[in-house]
């Protein structure tokens, strides 16, 4: 059975869903929560490996790790060697979502596979940038990619409300302010229902700061490799490969930390500093003041 599906290509998580007998259902690998990470890594031993994989290779090779590349699509990378495009990376990107969306699709629906898709957008992307995503989901799949036929793209305000809405749509002509904070930008979207438009609402005006999680992650991280420093002599602005490591490992540790001050008053998160076993606390109202000024 020919599936199509909803894909949200995000600056740090990607998403698939698909309506499956008439009920919105994640293609997500069952042990995955959040997202897949939109992580693209590659060395010439181990190839191209993406998501908690790449991660995982990240943290040894921070250089040969790309992330919010959503946010790069002017560019070309040289990993390891080897050079790749936006579109290259993207297309990777969004194989790997796919692909995992098929092993979620045997487990569920046997004899399923995607073959069509509609893919959210930044609001304020450029005609340029959108068509750059199409292409790369249309790669064929002997080119490193998914091979879709991408039946139309979507402003990701106006999915946020037909999700919100479904259940009861709106008059025509109401206005919906849609606050989107993704994990790279900050997109802020007037929307209108319009029952005559194929999607049911227009876009009538919006405006898009480089501003997201990304920001709150690395306020988190400056705070601690400032502490760190004072307290134990690591300074991990260094370049060297060992100090990397360790910076990125403490990245990994505070997003599980910021995750967890979403539900819980305070948290606790173990580093190894010097061959030596350090804890650390951090409070929601601690977190909450480090990032104050990004939330004003």
């Amino acid at each position: 059975m020919s599936i199509k599906i909803g894909l949200d290509f995000g600056t740090t998580f990607s998403y698939p869903a698909a309506l499956i007998r008439g009920q919105v259902q994640s293609l997500l690998p069952p042990n995955i929560k959040y997202g897949i990470p939109s992580v693209f890594y590659f060395d010439t031993k181990t190839g191209v490996k993406i998501g908690n994989a790449a991660l995982t290779r990240g943290a040894m090779r921070p250089d040969n790790m790309l992330t919010s590349v959503k946010q790069q699509l002017s560019k070309s990378f040289v990993l390891d060697g080897e050079k790749f495009t936006s579109k290259d990376v993207c297309a990777r990107i969004i194989k790997f979502v796919v692909d995992n969306a098929n092993l979620r699709l045997e487990t569920d629906l046997k004899g399923s596979k995607v073959t069509e898709a509609v893919l959210a957008v930044p609001v304020a992307f450029s005609e340029k940038e959108k068509n750059l995503i199409r292409k790369a989901a249309e790669v064929k799949a002997a080119d490193g990619g998914a091979e879709l036929k991408v039946i139309g793209l979507i402003p990701e305000p106006v999915a946020a409300a037909i999700a919100y809405f479904e259940s009861s749509p709106l008059e025509d002509n109401k206005n919906i302010l849609v606050y989107d904070l993704g994990g790279g930008t900050f997109d802020l979207a007037l929307v209108r229902s319009n029952s005559e438009n194929e999607v049911k609402y227009d876009v009538v005006a919006h405006e898009m700061i480089k501003l997201g999680g990304d920001q709150w992650d690395k306020a988190l991280f400056d705070y601690f490799a400032m502490r760190i420093g004072a307290e134990f002599g690591v300074d991990l602005t260094k370049t060297d490969i060992e100090t990397q490591q360790t910076a990125y490992e403490l990245k990994k540790l505070l997003i599980e930390a910021k995750i967890a001050l979403s539900t819980e008053e305070d948290t606790i998160f173990g580093l190894t500093l010097n061959g030596k076993s350090e804890k650390f606390v951090i409070s929601r109202i601690e977190f909450e003041m480090l990032t104050k000024n990004l939330l004003d």
